[in-house]
């Protein structure tokens, strides 16, 4: 399964978001796998989540896409970001943990569908300072 959103206004509102994700984990099975694209702004998070054969731990990696778009806002082009080398991310150690693998993937286990939801959510509100922040350069 595929879910695409796309937050683009001015206040975030996870609410919504948080509703569906802890419906679709709740449902999905272990030959199953949710693919997640959150669209903030200039960024793009794609989250993979599926239940372990071996467990009943949901696994989940991520990665972070800066978007390049042309004149209409249309994306045509993205790139992943090493956040473990970005100073972007640098103030974020709660995200940098999850990069133990690899610079361009982060990764993790839980066995909560909340706490999954909690740092899916995290992740989008992290995306979201960020961007904020880059306005004002």
């Amino acid at each position: 399964m595929q879910f695409r959103y796309d937050f683009v206004g001015d206040k975030l509102d996870l609410s919504r978001l948080k509703k569906q994700v802890n419906h679709n984990l709740i449902r999905l099975l272990k030959d199953e796998s949710i693919n997640y694209y959150f669209y903030v702004l200039g960024y793009r998070v794609q989250a993979n989540v599926a239940v372990s054969d071996t467990s009943t731990n949901y696994i989940v990696d991520f990665s972070i896409a800066e978007l390049q778009r042309d004149i209409e806002g249309e994306v045509h082009s993205h790139f992943v970001i090493r956040v473990v080398d970005d100073l972007r991310f640098k103030e974020f150690p709660d995200l940098i943990k999850f990069y133990n693998k690899s610079p361009f993937q982060g990764y993790f286990e839980s066995n909560s569908v909340d706490e999954v939801t909690e740092i899916l959510s995290g992740l989008i509100k992290i995306i979201y300072k960020i961007n904020n922040l880059k306005a004002f350069l």
